[in-house]
């Protein structure tokens, strides 16, 4: 589900587009296996794609990160 935010900041409008379900579904995973994968919890993964909740900017950052190199994450989060 892609999610528009949007607001002012010092008279600037910002807007904030992000697709947490694509991600997860362009690399095949499950919301559980998502989220123990980026040890994120599923609850959250669920809220966001319904939604309900919007990824906080770490999270934002995160899942940008998991888009660009998603097995290169995951084995950093592993070794870590």
């Amino acid at each position: 589900m892609r999610h528009i935010a949007f607001g002012f900041i010092n008279n600037c409008l910002f807007v904030c587009v992000y697709a947490d379900r694509a991600i997860r579904e362009a690399i095949g995973m499950t919301q559980v296996k998502f989220a123990a994968a980026y040890e994120f919890c599923v609850r959250t993964v669920q809220e966001w794609e319904r939604g309900a909740k919007r990824p906080s900017g770490p999270a934002r950052t995160l899942l940008r990160a998991i888009k660009g190199d998603p097995e290169g994450l995951r084995k950093a989060l592993a070794a870590a």
